[in-house]
């Protein structure tokens, strides 16, 4: 451990010690960062500055074809992130199947037998999953239990959440339908 970093260890935690200066400093001399442990960049605002400044007059001092040479070089390394197809899918299924599993104790495959056993439709509407609003079924399952109900669109998701997955509320709502409901409704 270096002098500084020492003497910063030795401060109250009011602030913190710039990367680059090594000076300690209060933490409204830091820009607020959301991802970094304290949350607060490891540089202080000053020497930020001057990094940036140094950078931009470095770029200036570029010719154009080292400029070029520049942007080629970021366009590709982003292009690379942003092409492998292939990668990106794969994440997105492990992403989904994480999330099934913490969320609902399913994984991927017994949620595609449920979107298989319902045709890739609603359970209630029966409204196709492309015609859905998110272009996808939601799982639906008893927030008392946590069992597992079906795949339904969010309309109807919402709806039943709305009544509290509560069979007496539907019914309700269902006999309140059947006495108000004018003729051009029903026809439909």
């Amino acid at each position: 451990m270096t002098s500084i970093a020492k003497e910063c260890a030795l401060k109250d935690r009011g602030g913190k010690c710039c990367s680059i200066c090594g000076e300690w400093k209060e933490y409204s001399s830091f820009t607020k960062h959301a991802t970094m442990k304290d949350g607060y960049l490891k540089q202080c605002k000053e020497c930020k500055r001057k990094q940036e400044k140094e950078k931009r007059k470095k770029r200036n001092e570029m010719s154009e074809e080292e400029r070029l040479a520049a942007r080629a070089k970021d366009k590709k390394k982003y292009k690379n992130i942003i092409s492998d197809e292939r990668r990106n899918q794969k994440r997105k299924q492990t992403m989904r199947s994480l999330y099934l599993r913490r969320k609902y104790g399913i994984t991927i495959e017994q949620y595609e037998d449920m979107h298989q056993t319902q045709e890739g439709r609603c359970g209630i509407c029966s409204i196709e999953e492309q015609e859905a609003p998110r272009k996808i079924l939601n799982v639906d399952h008893c927030h008392e239990t946590g069992v597992v109900r079906g795949l339904l669109c969010d309309r109807c998701n919402l709806g039943i959440g709305i009544l509290g997955d509560n069979l007496n509320s539907v019914q309700r709502a269902l006999d309140y339908l059947q006495r108000s409901t004018c003729d051009l409704c029903v026809e439909r």
